[in-house]
């Protein structure tokens, strides 16, 4: 296979018979004509780009953009027993790492992630209930920008 010089537009470096030339774009580089041509195996060509544009530099590192779902259901949970247990709540996420602290569960009531999905689990103590309607936001985590899954618990008490 051969590389015609021409082809070589940004060049950080060349390895030429054991030297290394270091040139910039747009810079000569004595002894390669135009119409010069080269085999793949007599020339070594190291180009570093960052990955994405609004990278400063290499390595780059960048944030997802998060989604979440609607969640797989907004209870209404009935106390009538000493504890209730709730049927898990699921919600769908793509581009996320995890997720934060959850604010505005019940109480007995937690999040977990795990691959990709929340998990709204847990039981409702009776001996300490907590009636109402409950807003829960649940932060993701490695989003680039604030995303966050939300829905509603309905927890109503006995008469």
């Amino acid at each position: 296979m051969k590389i015609l010089p021409f082809f070589l537009f940004i060049i950080l470096s060349i390895s030429l018979n054991g030297q290394v030339i270091n040139k910039q774009e747009s810079d000569k580089i004595e002894g390669i004509k135009r119409k010069s041509s080269f085999n793949v195996e007599e020339i070594k060509v190291r180009w570093k780009k960052a990955a994405l544009e609004n990278c400063p530099g290499v390595p780059c590192t960048s944030t997802a953009a998060c989604t979440a779902a609607t969640p797989s259901a907004s209870p209404t949970i009935v106390l009538t027993r000493g504890t209730e247990s709730i049927t898990p709540i699921t919600i769908a996420t793509t581009g996320a790492t995890g997720i934060g602290t959850p604010t505005g569960l019940p109480p007995g009531i937690s999040a977990t992630w795990a691959v990709n999905v929340i998990t709204i689990n847990g039981t409702l103590p009776l001996s300490a209930p907590s009636c109402g309607t409950f807003l829960y936001t649940i932060p993701l985590t490695g989003c680039s920008g604030v995303v966050n899954a939300t829905g509603t618990i309905i927890v109503s008490c006995p008469a």
